[in-house]
């Protein structure tokens, strides 16, 4: 069964016209959703990359210095902070020189503090501080530069 044609064209009543149709709102909210998910997505994974980046230059940072000590299982640590420098230098070295890390594109560095509590020698505990850095290339740790215990 076919249909009927049905003819567009208005008919000129001398009536005023018609209130044009407003765009569609749910259309434009959907958009308004999609783009706010993508920027919250985009958000939550930078924020999930660079603390693993920097949970992980704790981790290693507080291995090293734990393996610096004469009783590594006695160590407890507090007031261990990091946080990431673009500078590759220090008072002492400049990283970027160093041959295993000439071939990253990107490099930058986390710096990690923190204080130990082990026992020393005599079976006495001891408080130290120590610092470290966790050099990052291309997006992970490529190595631990240790600094110091004091």
């Amino acid at each position: 069964m076919e249909k009927p044609a049905v003819d567009a064209t208005l008919a000129d009543t001398g009536a005023e016209s018609a209130t044009p149709v407003q765009p569609s709102r749910r259309g434009a909210l959907i958009g308004i959703g999609v783009v706010v998910a993508l920027v919250l997505a985009a958000i939550v994974a930078y924020n999930v990359f660079i603390d693993g980046i920097e949970d992980e230059a704790m981790d290693r940072c507080s291995s090293a210095a734990a393996n610096q000590l004469k009783s590594p299982s006695t160590a407890e640590f507090s007031n261990v902070t990091a946080h990431e420098t673009d500078s590759l230098k220090t008072m002492d070295e400049d990283f970027s020189t160093f041959d295993e890390y000439k071939d990253f594109k990107e490099l930058s560095r986390w710096v990690v503090t923190g204080d130990i509590d082990a026992s020393n020698s005599y079976g006495a505990t001891v408080r130290s501080d120590f610092n470290c850095s966790a050099i990052v290339g291309d997006g992970r740790i490529v190595g631990i530069e240790f600094g110091f215990i004091q």
